[in-house]
């Protein structure tokens, strides 16, 4: 009889026994092998005996395990299998590590690009009637998109959307909110654009009679300064003016508009600049001084002394002021002390524009310049007026 009879006849007579005699043969059969016998069945028994514990337990003690992993580990752990990767692939998980990085913020851009079926983690249907799982469940979507974000900031990796063409004349304003764009021209209009679609939505060509000089937005509604001295706020669903304010005798540089309280700035030598924060204002005057004042009171609540010559621009929040003139100074304040914490040194001309807690090296010419954490527009100051996104998200 051959090996292989000898091993068949085994086989079958062991697969005879009952469960009883097979245990105690089983027994009998390792006491009677070498180490190295023993170290095969140890090996040959690991997978077999493995038990795959995300099957086991219940669906929401796993994803409670796997949410104490790092990003990494959650990323490996997607790898192993279908099973695992549908487990950790949970909205909570990630919500919680973009909360632990400040990325929550962003689900509302990703909300606006993604699919409405990808954001409830629904099934896709291919054309072969196969139900498909989405690639990634949404706030996965949304730490991968931040993390790219961050290294693109980081390595200068960015995509130019096309050119905004529209103005006749050089492009003197503009403000954004993230999704809509407004900018006011020397051709005496205002164009509202859609940053997403980089199409032209609204055009704001009347009552103005002149160069369009500031504008902000404010919700639904837009407010303009103009050459002729006249505030204008429009409505942007309608393109309507809602109301015009006239008092200036000069053109009106600079406006602020919090929805209820307007401050403006004038070349008539009223106000030079003026931001409004709270219950706070600070101007910036020909006279070398910044100053911060109370709105409701009037007072005057700081004086910043330092520029050697006329302070131009200004924007502050709680913490700091930033200051520029035309000494070519750059200065950060300190909003409760009034302390100059930093003078920033280099430029050779008048410092006439300023953006806080943005740094950006733009090798071409700088007019004007909107930015937040995911893209920068850029006016040009040719004629005629375009502007230009630059993305990183």
């Amino acid at each position: 009889m051959s090996f292989e009879e000898k091993a068949k006849y085994f086989v079958d007579t062991f697969q005879d026994f009952s469960r009883e005699q097979q245990n105690d043969v089983l027994k009998k059969i390792l006491l009677k092998c070498q180490p190295l016998q023993l170290r095969l069945l140890y090996n040959e028994l690991k997978p077999l005996l493995a038990v795959d514990f995300v099957a086991s337990l219940p669906k929401e003690l796993v994803e409670r395990i796997f949410s104490y992993l790092s990003v990494e580990s959650l990323c490996r752990v997607a790898l192993c299998s279908k099973l695992w990767r549908e487990r950790s692939n949970h909205n909570p998980i990630w919500y919680h590590l973009c909360v632990q990085r400040g990325w929550e913020r962003f689900g509302e851009d990703l909300s606006q690009e993604s699919n409405a079926s990808s954001s409830r983690g629904t099934n896709i249907v291919s054309t072969n009637g196969i139900s498909i799982k989405p690639a990634t469940c949404r706030w996965k979507s949304i730490y991968m998109h931040a993390l790219s974000l961050e290294k693109n900031w980081a390595q200068g990796k960015y995509t130019v959307a096309p050119l905004l063409r529209g103005h006749r004349e050089p492009i003197t304003c503009m403000d954004c909110d993230g999704s809509t764009l407004v900018s006011g021209s020397s051709d005496n209009t205002l164009r509202v654009w859609d940053v997403k679609t980089h199409q032209c939505v609204l055009v704001l060509d009347s009552p103005h009679t002149d160069s369009v000089r500031c504008v902000q937005l404010q919700g639904t509604q837009c407010i303009s300064g103009c050459s002729d001295g006249v505030i204008r706020i429009f409505d942007l669903k309608s393109g309507r003016c809602l109301r015009s304010f006239q008092g200036h005798n000069g053109a009106v540089e600079h406006v602020s508009f919090d929805g209820k309280t307007i401050v403006s700035a004038s070349a008539d030598l009223t106000v030079r600049v003026m931001v409004v924060h709270g219950e706070s204002v600070v101007t910036t005057s020909w006279d070398e001084t910044i100053r911060m004042w109370n709105i409701k009171s009037g007072s005057c609540l700081l004086t910043l002394r330092g520029h050697k010559e006329a302070a131009y621009c200004c924007d502050f929040d709680d913490k700091k002021i930033i200051s520029g003139g035309s000494d070519g100074l750059i200065m950060v304040w300190n909003a409760c002390t009034g302390d100059n914490t930093v003078s920033l040194v280099g430029h050779k001309g008048e410092v006439e524009g300023k953006l806080l807690n943005v740094v950006y090296r733009n090798p071409s010419l700088l007019h004007l310049m909107w930015a937040d954490e995911t893209k920068l527009i850029t006016a040009s100051p040719e004629k005629p007026g375009t502007l230009t996104i630059i993305n990183y998200w």
